[in-house]
């Protein structure tokens, strides 16, 4: 059976300004850089008269070896979403204005093939394994994990930021 440990769990809030569009690109664009295969676990909307709610939930996860992998969940809730149409020397530009909530939570996955879950000698050699000889690989991995959490964190709160200085 595969054994999934959360490793880092970083949120993130802003109101103000911001792209809804370009914040779903920013994400799907790193995930692309980054080598990591997305999935969207759910997308939903609903209107009310202080604007959309929007929640969306992604899955985003790399292969690291043949035993381990690297997932993170993200979890963008919008809330209070409208349009607004904002002008800078003479120009206008549609943007939307509300709060964002950003949670990310990074999983490391080992074993999820099941391979080591077949016969109790497997498990057995597969804990000896992971504790004595392959300690320094696996928590090389899971810091390579937290750093991708925290930078995709940095690139979010980089572009939220952006729109704060921007009037």
């Amino acid at each position: 059976m595969a054994e999934k440990r959360t490793i880092k769990t970083v949120k993130t809030k802003y109101s103000g300004l911001f792209k809804v569009r370009q914040l779903y690109k920013l994400i799907d664009d790193w995930c692309m850089e980054r080598g990591y295969d997305k999935s969207e676990k759910t997308h939903s909307e609903s209107v009310s008269e202080s604007g959309k709610d929007i929640l969306i939930v992604m899955e985003a996860m790399k292969k690291i070896s043949e035993y381990a992998k690297f997932v993170i969940e993200i979890e963008l809730t919008m809330n209070g979403v409208t349009e607004v149409i904002v002008k800078r020397k003479e120009k206008s530009e549609k943007l939307n204005q509300g709060k964002v909530s950003v949670e990310m939570t990074g999983y490391y996955i080992t074993d999820y093939e099941n391979r080591w879950q077949n016969k109790p000698t497997y498990v057995f050699f597969r804990t000896i394994v992971e504790k004595f000889l392959f300690k320094t690989p696996l928590s090389e991995e899971k810091l390579a994990l937290i750093d991708e959490v925290h930078h995709l964190q940095s690139q979010i709160d980089g572009y939220l930021n952006l729109y704060k200085y921007r009037k």
